[in-house]
């Protein structure tokens, strides 16, 4: 049986609440630019009703620790946070570009090569690559940043053979030509992409408390300068 958990992703412009071992696995989403904490709390509460289930229930709550949006994975880390606090609940971190990955396991064969990549703003995106091994894509670059004009020269090399993210929409023109590179979807990270990987986490007992969970930070620029802000670019 599923182990009852509320995941919560806002890594981007989207944010989203899951929840999976109650009556039936729910899935509730809202485009909210940078309006996350205004609407988060009624979403988990509407999840959690829709899934004939309570907070008090719940085995741990997972959430998407990054990379994405500064303040929107500092949202969802930190209300991760008080519910596990508050409830006495383990967290569960996943990362977005890990999610993304694993949205396409099935798709996929043993051996094959997959980057997922982000619209990270500033003109930029978050990327990793992995191997598909065993059911598992194993990290061949870390979490990064590149000009989506990088991408297909990332592509080329870590021989990659299949692409994901929304960063091939978002950067459609200047990534260009992905040549024999696949690609296999353009969305962006939701909440019920972490629940697999969050499933699997709690089983393993891979697990951590609410005083160690934190965002995985890729950036170092993380505040914008006037003329930034002038120019209409935002983190």
């Amino acid at each position: 049986m599923c182990a009852a958990i509320l995941c919560l992703e806002s890594s981007g412009t989207l944010c989203s609440a899951a929840v999976s071992g109650f009556n039936s696995e729910i899935f509730i989403q809202s485009e909210v630019d940078q309006k996350h904490t205004e609407v988060f709390i009624g979403m988990i509460r509407r999840a959690l009703e829709s899934a004939g289930g309570s907070a008090d229930k719940l085995d741990a709550v997972a959430f998407g620790n990054g990379p994405g949006a500064f303040t929107g994975v500092r949202v969802a880390c930190g209300l991760a946070q008080g519910i596990g606090w508050a409830l006495n609940l383990p967290l569960i971190p996943i990362g977005t570009l890990t999610a993304l990955a694993y949205c396409h396991r099935n798709v996929i064969a043993d051996g094959c090569r997959l980057l997922s990549a982000i619209d990270a703003r500033m003109h930029e995106t978050y990327c990793a690559a992995y191997r598909y091994e065993n059911g598992e894509f194993v990290e061949i670059l870390a979490p990064c940043t590149r000009k989506p004009e990088e991408i297909t020269a990332l592509c080329d090399d870590y021989s990659i053979e299949y692409v994901c993210g929304n960063a091939f929409r978002v950067y459609e023109k200047e990534i260009g030509s992905l040549g024999s590179v696949k690609l296999l979807s353009a969305e962006d990270v939701n909440a019920s992409m972490l629940m697999p990987l969050a499933q699997q986490a709690f089983a393993e007992g891979r697990l951590t408390s609410a005083e160690n969970a934190s965002p995985l930070y890729v950036r170092d620029h993380i505040a914008m300068t006037i003329k930034e802000r002038e120019a209409g670019l935002f983190l």
